[in-house]
């Protein structure tokens, strides 16, 4: 992953600005890759009994996946990813859909790294002009069809807590586990060992599955982006940001269909993408 150094934070807070006046939003629920405040602590480290992190950008999954935005920093988006075939969950006055999409990709300034000439960032022009959620590519058997949001109560789930939403008569339930302890010097509470599950019981068949985990966070949290079937089995899919860091984007794509090993969903591919 990209980190940055943030006790520099406030030197850069005006080109931070320009910068994300650019980028097009993905259609999150909460609006987190923006600057935050200096950090008065520095989260805990990983010990010997603390959780992977999972997804990791150091696993290869089957599909390409691309998050919503128009510009990237150099090194995000492939520049020949323009030749794969890819659609994407995208949302209009009607509601959200799946499309193919042909995408143009080109070096362009960066208004936050480059010097006047300068073109090291990345921007992704897409054929459909609708709103994006999320891009995706490799993965066969998804048509262009509606897809219905699921409504869940809450987007961000912290140890001890779960949401549940019923979709074709099956209930599922989303609960996470781990530590959420109040740090005094911080002022905020502090998440150790996290997971995040999802549970149902399909055809008699009970499914508690894993689907994100952390040692721990850096002044950010696991959001539920979108829920709902994607890839039209009748299940439902989801896209987590599964980011553990602040200034990170990490769209992840779980999908039902594809799915093996007695679990309920898998993960297809996840996008990370650095705000500064």
């Amino acid at each position: 992953m990209h980190f940055t150094t943030k006790p520099y934070f406030l030197f850069f807070l005006p080109a931070i600005c320009i910068f994300f006046s650019c980028r097009q939003k993905p259609l999150a629920s909460t609006e987190r890759f923006v600057s935050r405040k200096p950090h008065s602590m520095t989260p805990p480290a990983p010990t010997e009994d603390s959780v992977a992190y999972y997804p990791s950008d150091s696993v290869s999954y089957p599909a390409r996946v691309l998050s919503g935005y128009d510009l990237f920093h150099g090194g995000e988006v492939a520049l020949d990813w323009g030749k794969y075939h890819w659609k994407g969950l995208f949302k209009s006055a009607g509601g959200y859909y799946v499309a193919s999409t042909s995408l143009v990709i080109k070096k362009a300034h960066d208004d936050l790294f480059d010097n006047e000439g300068q073109t090291t960032g990345v921007e992704i022009t897409k054929s459909v002009k609708d709103s994006t959620l999320l891009l995706f590519s490799g993965i066969t058997g998804i048509t262009n069809r509606p897809v219905e949001q699921i409504d869940v109560k809450v987007t961000e789930l912290f140890p001890g807590r779960s949401t549940r939403f019923t979709n074709n008569n099956i209930t599922y339930t989303l609960y996470a586990t781990g530590n959420r302890k109040y740090d005094i010097v911080a002022k905020d509470y502090v998440v150790t060992n996290y997971r995040l599950f999802i549970k149902a019981v399909i055809n008699g068949k009970l499914f508690d599955q894993m689907l994100a985990s952390a040692p721990s966070f850096d002044d950010a949290q696991t959001q539920i982006l979108f829920v709902g079937d994607i890839d039209g089995d009748k299940v439902p899919d989801l896209i987590l940001d599964t980011t553990p860091e602040y200034n990170v984007k990490q769209p992840t794509l779980y999908l039902s269909k594809p799915a093996t090993n007695g679990n309920l969903l898998k993960v297809m591919g996840l996008h990370i993408v650095t705000g500064c």
